[in-house]
């Protein structure tokens, strides 16, 4: 074998071993914490859903034979109705635990002011060891005041004027009941 071949092969070595070294002793062993999850079921787990908006109910179940969803009917009327499976696809996904950014208040004590009282949207996940979580969507009542710089009241000693602008729907606000 040739010289220079040689030694451009215990070069290259020489850098992943150098650099493999590296990594290995400057690497940390410590868990790096992500964000939280509000709760985590496993979407195999989940064998019904309930949903109440604005006082409407409408319940899905998963067939125990298979992993078909319907929709539930009316107890001795209407006959169970599959789901769509290309739009229902990933539902039971979402529904098995989302993470948040951070958590705001282990309880709330005030629940008008997140906008759940009353909630807009209940929803009831099932699964099949007994357990529900339930969790309750709102509609935040968000307020601010808009200062007008475009008029020139400086000067004359006055203070700017100032509009209260209200909106409805811009923060949706999750409370999360969990029975076990």
């Amino acid at each position: 074998m040739n010289l220079r071949l040689s030694i451009l092969l215990v070069v290259v070595l020489s850098i992943f071993g150098g650099t493999f070294l590296v990594l290995r002793f400057t690497d940390s062993n410590e868990f790096k914490e992500g964000r939280p999850w509000l709760y985590r079921i496993d979407e195999g787990d989940i064998v019904a859903l309930e949903l109440v908006y604005q006082g409407e109910v409408i319940a899905f179940f998963r067939s125990p034979a298979s992993l078909t969803w319907y929709i539930a009917g009316e107890p001795g009327g209407s006959p169970d109705i599959p789901v769509f499976q290309q739009r229902w696809g990933g539902t039971p996904l979402l529904l098995s635990g989302p993470r948040v950014t951070r958590p705001l208040a282990d309880s709330i004590e005030n629940a008008a002011s997140f906008g759940l009282d009353p909630p807009e949207t209940a929803v009831t996940v099932f699964d099949r060891y007994g357990n529900t979580i339930e969790f309750h969507l709102g509609y935040h009542l968000m307020s601010f005041y808009s200062i007008d710089l475009t008029q020139s009241v400086h000067s004359q000693g006055k203070n700017y004027p100032t509009v209260k602008k209200s909106y409805s729907g811009g923060m949706t606000t999750i409370g999360v009941q969990v029975a076990f």
